[in-house]
């Protein structure tokens, strides 16, 4: 029997794919800004982040300590990919180098 953490994982996954879809799928526009074509890498990120979890807990395929570590380097991306994304949307203003100062 499914908890609700398993149908939130499983939903959560096919969510996340379906938002990579869609930017990948945006990438290719013209109309659309320099800083939203690089978005891809975030539901990216994100759905390796998923199938971490589900690889360590649901195919055993790992221990958890394996899957800690690694969901620890992917949140660690995780917080450089949204420094930079940050400093793109603040570029030439006047926060830009406080941003860049404490990143």
């Amino acid at each position: 029997m499914f908890t609700l953490y398993d149908i939130v994982i499983w939903i959560g996954t096919v969510v996340i794919l379906l938002s990579l879809l869609i930017a990948l799928k945006m990438k290719k526009e013209k109309n659309i800004p320099y800083y939203l074509r690089n978005f891809y890498w975030y539901p990216l990120l994100v759905l390796l982040v998923s199938i971490n979890t589900i690889a360590s807990i649901y195919l055993h395929l790992y221990s958890l300590r394996i899957e800690f570590t690694m969901q620890n380097i992917l949140e660690f991306l995780d917080f450089i990919f949204w420094g930079f994304f940050i400093l793109n949307l603040l570029k030439n203003s006047l926060g830009y180098r406080f941003i860049k100062f404490l990143f």
